[in-house]
C-alpha cells in the first residue's frame, strides 16, 4: 500500500486551511453589511457607521449579492447616471439603480448592531429625486399640485432583473418626474422610458418592497411605481400624493402579478385611468387590507382594472372620485374578485359611484356598498353600474344609501344595468333595479351601528344578522348566517403616519382577530413631516 507522506501530508493542511479561509472569506461577503451615511466623516469605505459611505450608489455597486446596505437617516440623491447607460444626457438622467440581489434598509439612527433596533418611522430616510430641493406640493386627489420640480430626475429608482431575494425596505421615494418626452435610457439591457416610473421603476424585477412611502412623484404614467413584469411582494407601502398625466397616480401595473399587504393609495391623481392604481394587460394582483382613499381620475378614481383580475380581500374604497367607477373601474375582461370589501363615499359625475364594470364580470362576496353616488343626469348606479355585457353576480352583500342626483331608494342608485345583468345571492338592496336572484331583501334597513362614522357592524336586532346564505359561513358573534362579513372586525395598521382600523360584522378570516362587534372602520391621513408621510 502506498504510504501518504508527511510532505503531501503538510501539502494538504496547507490547502484545506486555505480552502477553509476563502470559504469564510465568501461566507462572509455573502452576508456583510455596508453603511450609508450622509454625514460620516470617516474613510468612507462601508465599514462601519463611522467609515459609512455617504452615497447610497456607491454602496449598491461594492455590495455583493446577498449583502445588507443599512441606511441611515437623511436624505439621499442620485448623483450618476445608470452603470452602462446609453441614451443618459444630462442630470435628469441620474437614478439610483440596482440589478443584483441585495437587501436595502432604512431607518436607522446610525447607532445600532441589530436590524431589529432601526426604527423607519422616526429615522426619516428619503430617496429624492428634488435636485434642487424647491418642489411645492399642494392640494390631494382631484385639487393636487406638483410644482417646482421641472429639474428633477425622471426616475428616482429603477431595478433589473431582481429576483424575492432582493429587499428594499424603509424608505421613503419621492421627487421623481417622468415627463422627459419620448426618450428613453438603458440600463442591464433594459429600456426605461423617461415619461414613465417617476419614483421607482421595475422592469422584470420582483424585489420584496416594504414599509415604504412612495409619495409626490410625477409622470405620464405610474407617477409613483411603474411595474412592469413583476412579482413583487408589497407591504405595508404607502402611495401617496403622486400625479400622473396620463395613466395610474399611484402606481402602474404591467403584466404584473403582484401581492400587496397592508397598503394604502391615498390622494393620488390621474388624469384620465386609475387615479390610484391602475393595472393592465393580465396584472392580477391578490391585494388584501389594501386602502383606496381620495383619489381622482376620469375614469377608475381609486381603481383601474383593464384585461387584469385582481382578487381583493379586505379592502376598502373610501372617498374616491372619478368621471365614471369613483371607487374602481373595470374594463375588458376585468372579472375581479372582491371578499369582505368595502365601498363607502365614492363619487361619479356620470356612473357607478362605487363600482363601474364594462365588459367585466366582477364576483362579489361579503361586503358593503354603502353611500355612493352619481350625479344627476349621469348614467346611475351610485353604488355600481354595469355595462357593455357584464355580468356581475354577488352574494351576502349589502347596498344602502346609494343616490342619484342626491336621492336614494330611486331606481339604479344602488346598481344599475346596461346591457348586462347581476345575480344576487342572500343580498341586502334599498332598491332592485332588475337584479335577480336567491334571498334577496328589498328596502329593509341593515342597521349599521354607524357607517356615517365609519362604523358598519350590524346593530343586535339587525334583519342582516340573520339574511345571509344559510350554506354559507355564519357570523361567530351571533351563530347565524349574517351578511356583510368577511373582514377582520378590528384591524389597525399604522402605514407611514396613516392609521387604518378596518372593522365589520365580527367574521375573522385567517390571520384576524375575533372581537364582536367592537370597532369601525376609520381611514385618516395626518399629512404633516411629524407623522412621517
Amino acid at each position: 500500500m502506498k504510504k501518504f507522506s508527511t510532505k503531501n501530508h503538510s501539502h494538504f493542511i496547507r490547502l484545506r486551511s486555505a480552502l477553509i479561509l476563502i470559504g469564510l472569506l465568501f461566507v462572509n461577503v455573502l452576508s456583510a453589511q455596508l453603511f450609508v451615511k450622509s454625514d460620516a466623516t470617516g474613510t468612507n469605505n462601508g465599514s462601519s457607521w463611522a467609515n459609512a459611505y455617504t452615497n447610497l450608489q456607491d454602496a449598491i455597486d461594492a455590495a455583493a449579492p446577498g449583502t445588507e446596505i443599512w441606511v441611515a437617516a437623511g436624505t439621499y440623491k442620485p448623483t450618476r447616471y445608470p452603470a452602462g447607460c446609453t441614451g443618459c444626457a444630462s442630470s435628469r438622467d441620474y437614478a439610483f439603480h440596482l440589478n443584483k440581489n441585495i437587501k436595502i434598509y432604512g431607518g436607522f439612527a446610525a447607532l445600532e448592531s441589530m436590524l431589529s433596533q432601526r426604527n423607519p418611522m422616526v429615522n426619516i430616510t428619503i430617496l429624492s429625486g428634488d435636485l434642487s430641493g424647491n418642489d411645492m406640493v399642494s392640494g390631494s386627489g382631484a385639487t393636487l399640485a406638483i410644482t417646482g420640480n421641472a429639474e428633477n430626475v425622471h426616475h428616482v429608482f429603477i431595478t433589473a432583473g431582481l429576483s424575492s431575494a432582493a429587499v428594499i425596505d424603509g424608505f421613503k421615494i419621492e421627487g421623481g418626474n417622468g415627463n422627459g418626452g419620448s426618450g428613453t435610457i438603458s440600463y442591464s439591457g433594459k429600456s426605461y422610458t423617461r415619461v414613465y416610473g417617476g419614483g421607482l421603476y421595475q422592469i422584470d424585477a420582483s424585489p420584496a418592497l416594504l414599509n415604504c412611502s412612495i409619495r409626490h412623484n410625477a409622470a405620464r404614467y405610474g407617477a409613483g411605481e411603474y411595474a412592469q413584469n413583476s412579482a413583487s411582494v408589497v407591504t405595508g407601502v404607502t402611495y401617496m400624493s403622486n400625479l400622473s398625466s396620463f395613466y395610474g397616480g399611484g402606481q402602474y401595473n404591467s403584466a404584473s402579478s403582484q401581492t400587496m399587504t397592508n397598503c394604502a393609495f391615498i390622494g393620488n391623481r390621474a388624469s384620465f385611468n386609475g387615479g390610484g392604481q391602475m393595472n393592465t394587460d393580465g396584472s392580477d394582483l391578490s391585494m388584501s387590507f389594501c386602502t383606496f382613499s381620495d383619489n381622482y381620475a376620469a375614469y377608475g378614481g381609486g381603481q383601474l382594472n383593464s384585461e387584469s383580475s385582481p382578487v381583493h380581500g379586505n379592502c376598502t374604497f373610501a372617498n374616491n372620485t372619478a368621471d365614471y367607477g369613483g371607487g374602481q373601474a373595470n374594463l375588458f375582461e376585468s372579472d375581479v374578485v372582491m371578499n369582505g370589501c368595502i365601498f363607502t363615499g365614492n363619487s361619479a359625475t356620470s356612473g357607478g359611484g362605487g363600482q363601474l364594470n364594462s365588459d367585466s364580470d366582477p364576483t362579489i362576496s361579503n361586503s358593503i356598498f354603502y353611500g355612493n353616488s352619481v350625479d344627476a343626469g349621469g348614467d346611475g348606479g351610485g353604488g355600481q353600474f354595469n355595462t357593455a355585457g357584464s355580468n356581475a353576480a354577488f352574494t351576502n352583500t349589502i347596498f344602502w344609501d346609494n343616490t342619484i342626483g342626491g336621492q336614494s331608494n330611486v331606481p339604479g342608485a344602488d346598481a344599475d344595468i346596461d346591457e348586462s345583468t347581476i345575480t344576487a345571492t342572500y343580498s341586502f338592496m334599498q332598491q332592485n333595479s332588475g337584479v335577480t336572484g336567491t334571498g334577496i331583501q328589498t328596502n329593509i334597513d341593515p342597521l349599521f351601528t354607524d357607517p356615517n362614522d365609519g362604523n358598519f357592524n350590524l346593530q343586535p336586532g339587525s334583519p342582516a344578522l340573520s339574511g345571509g346564505d344559510p350554506s354559507g359561513p355564519t357570523d361567530p358573534c351571533t351563530g347565524l348566517p349574517s351578511l356583510g362579513i368577511g373582514r377582520a372586525p378590528e384591524l389597525t395598521t399604522e402605514l407611514n403616519g396613516v392609521s387604518i382600523s378596518a372593522s365589520n360584522s365580527g367574521f375573522t378570516p385567517v390571520g384576524g382577530i375575533l372581537l364582536c362587534n367592537n370597532g369601525k372602520l376609520s381611514i385618516t391621513a395626518d399629512f404633516s413631516e411629524a407623522a412621517g408621510i
